[in-house]
């Protein structure tokens, strides 16, 4: 029914990940209904509405074959369209502040640089965790929208004076963790303000290779492709999470979560696959602040 356009996607159209092997269907996120099951299959019928993750894309297609431990029920509180447009960014957002820094109440953690849809769902997920989130935000007019998410406080990234404010919401002490959407570590006022025992968890949205570690292991110029982030635990995240034990369950905590009103629900624009040309070039120049979807 509905198909997610991914930045892996868009950086493998452009030829920007190295190693992609071609002819390449895209589509990682999708949603639809069970057509047909093979031998051996136990979990699914047909009929069944469900919600898949093909870490090996194939879904931007009318009919898509995937393992069935890639695929999770859609409850009957939630449409076909709301299913895909938490899967994988929920899964992600989980997966950054459970798993990779485990937020702790109390906690204050910086969140900056992530596209909306999956930034929007990390700090609501973070403060549901019982941490302090304060985020920096691109412009003016995010800074309302970021305190209603539930930021504490939301600071513009391009300011002088972003640092200042960053340690004087945490009364000098600086924060634990610094949750990054960009693709290198420079110099922003999240990284300034972390503790000396606080961790950086990189995450290069474009790739969903994540890197953890702490302020005194990377060098000014690395990015989470570079060898030289050294102390770094680096790792593909989408992989971790569909191979991971704990998938299903997982996903199924997002839809619930979603479908209780404890996450927002993310903003689609929905165009037809026949306009999947269109929908990267609206990916691409970040002309949404949402989810951009498929519809088949």
């Amino acid at each position: 029914r509905y198909i997610g356009v991914s930045r892996p996607d868009a950086e493998r159209r452009k030829g920007a990940i190295s190693g992609s092997r071609m002819p390449y269907i895209p589509g990682v996120d999708a949603s639809g209904t069970v057509v047909d099951a093979g031998n051996g299959s136990s979990t699914f019928s047909l009929g069944d509405r469900v919600a898949y993750i093909a870490r090996g894309g194939g879904a931007y297609a009318e009919y898509a074959a995937i393992p069935e431990s890639q695929a999770v029920a859609i409850p009957l509180s939630l449409s076909f369209r709301e299913a895909v447009s938490i899967l994988m960014d929920g899964l992600v957002a989980l997966e950054l502040c459970s798993n990779s820094f485990p937020c702790n109440h109390g906690d204050t953690v910086v969140i900056q640089r992530f596209p909306w849809s999956l930034g929007g769902l990390l700090i609501r997920m973070t403060q549901l965790r019982g941490a302090n989130v304060i985020a920096v935000a691109n412009t003016d007019s995010q800074v309302g929208k970021l305190k209603a998410l539930g930021a504490i406080a939301s600071v513009v990234g391009s300011r002088a004076d972003a640092l200042d404010r960053i340690m004087e919401y945490t009364k000098g002490e600086g924060v634990r963790a610094v949750f990054d959407g960009g693709s290198i570590l420079d110099q922003n006022p999240g990284r300034a303000a972390l503790k000396e025992d606080g961790r950086i968890i990189l995450h290069d949205c474009s790739r969903n290779i994540t890197a953890v570690g702490s302020p005194a292991s990377f060098s000014e110029a690395a990015g989470v492709e570079e060898d030289f982030v050294k102390g770094f635990e680096k790792f593909d995240l989408l992989a971790k999470i569909v191979n991971g034990p704990k998938f299903k369950e997982q996903a199924e905590a997002v839809f619930f979560a979603l479908a209780g009103g404890l996450l927002p629900e993310p903003a689609c624009k929905i165009l037809t696959l026949s306009q999947s040309a269109e929908a990267h070039r609206w990916m691409e120049t970040g002309g949404f602040d949402g989810k951009i979807l498929l519809s088949v």
